[in-house]
């Protein structure tokens, strides 16, 4: 079904997207099962993610933060469903406990940040730039989280070249999560990281 014309000037971003209105330009997610990259995702990557990356259906509660741990640990994978979910939540408790020193430590107030809105954000799956930013202290990562409906991205911080090899993306797909994986095992490329930037900025 074509989208209707009207308002050429709104939602620039979204028409590349709308163009073809089929199958290829949604993420169909499956419970615990690999993901096809579709269409609209391997043309904001300028189709250089190849046959080396997928999305993987985890569990929708907590999706964010078993999605992450999901990219930065070859471990987590192994374990079954059930304990990734407990350690997801062993790690929001941990990420809580250990905020109030990283906050002061790393000035998160000179940013606009609030403590007790993180703590909120953390223990709601809702994540926004104070979370980002937080991880990216935490973990020492580059780590963004591309919303695949709207075409808009989240960061916490700018673009780390020291943290070149250690870069997460994250597919937020309407309100769930989902890892961009490595079929090998490492984590994306600058190249990709760059990608969202250039592309959606």
């Amino acid at each position: 079904m074509l989208k209707k014309k009207k308002e050429s000037d709104k939602d620039i971003k979204t028409i590349s997207s709308n163009i073809l209105n089929d199958t290829s330009s949604v993420i169909n997610y499956n419970f615990n099962e690999i993901i096809d990259i579709p269409k609209k995702l391997e043309v904001i990557f300028d189709n250089q993610i190849g046959s080396n990356y997928y999305l993987f259906g985890v569990n929708k509660e907590n999706s964010f933060f078993i999605s992450l741990l999901y990219i930065i640990s070859k471990e987590f994978k192994l374990k079954s469903k059930d304990k990734q979910l407990i350690f997801s939540k062993e790690l929001i408790e941990l990420l809580i406990n250990e905020l109030p020193s990283y906050f002061k430590n790393n000035k998160y107030s000179n940013y606009g940040f609030k403590m007790n809105s993180i703590i909120d954000n953390i223990t709601n799956n809702n994540i926004d730039e104070g979370v980002l930013r937080y991880l990216y202290d935490y973990y020492n990562i580059n780590i963004i989280v591309l919303d695949y409906n709207n075409e808009k991205y989240l960061m916490g911080s700018d673009y780390n070249n020291n943290f070149n090899e250690k870069n997460v993306i994250i597919i937020k797909n309407e309100n769930i999560y989902l890892p961009l994986v490595n079929m090998f095992g490492s984590m994306p490329t600058k190249l990709l990281f760059k990608c969202i930037l250039n592309k959606l900025k």
